[in-house]
């Protein structure tokens, strides 16, 4: 199911990692320079689907200094001005989608030697207000309420939705999950899941964001190596 999505990640982390800035022609990518491949597969922890990571030859110090560009990525995608709004062509919507969810993938597969423990602490540690752990997530639920409203704008008078019902269903999937622990917490206005509730959701949350992600890939609305080029 992902070895079309590896590959886009694969092909964006060997020519550095992009984050995306709304421009007068749309989204585009803006690039930051960093180097390491993965693969994913799957792997189980309490419901939620984990990837193991093909470890780098890079010193402690700089995955360190990785880590915080792909921090620093994630949360720049997240505090953009572009991110409120609106792409007036429906396929756009789901580009930007996809864009967005990547964003999120590539943050959580950066270089790391515990990629693993990385992924548990992440759904389910303790994290003070400021600590890397709770921006990342801060930033996360901020993309995924974008991704959400996004695609639940694309009227159902659209194509799109007989074209692509799948992409549709996942979407139909998400609305419990925001309606039960986004919709009244939007980071942008101060406010944050408790650990419960962050656990509860991205516990349930993760494997329907990235089956959305790898199916809106399949469809047609990833990134393909000669468009990565162009932004």
């Amino acid at each position: 199911m992902f070895s079309s999505a590896a590959r886009r990640a694969n092909w964006a982390l060997r020519h550095g990692s992009r984050t995306w800035v709304y421009g007068r022609r749309g989204f585009k990518t803006a690039f930051i320079p960093t180097r390491h491949e993965f693969t994913l597969h799957h792997r189980t922890l309490q419901g939620a689907r984990l990837y193991s990571s093909t470890p780098s030859a890079e010193d402690g110090v700089q995955r360190d200094a990785a880590a915080d560009q792909w921090l620093e990525a994630l949360e720049t995608a997240a505090t953009a001005q572009w991110l409120d709004v609106l792409p007036a062509d429906p396929a756009d919507r789901l580009r930007r989608a996809y864009a967005l969810l990547m964003q999120v993938i590539l943050y959580l597969h950066r270089p790391q030697n515990e990629i693993e423990q990385s992924l548990v602490d992440f759904m389910q540690a303790e994290a003070k207000a400021g600590s890397p752990i709770y921006r990342a997530r801060q930033a996360t639920i901020v993309l995924t309420r974008a991704v959400i409203r996004d695609i639940a704008s694309i009227p159902s008078t659209q194509p799109l939705h007989v074209d692509h019902p799948q992409i549709f269903a996942l979407l139909g999937a998400l609305m419990p999950l925001h309606d039960l622990y986004l919709a009244g917490h939007n980071p942008k206005e101060g406010k944050s899941l408790d650990l419960q509730e962050w656990t509860a959701f991205w516990e349930r949350g993760q494997p329907i964001l990235l089956d959305l992600a790898s199916k809106l890939d399949e469809q047609g609305f990833g990134l393909d190596k000669e468009e990565w080029e162009k932004k």
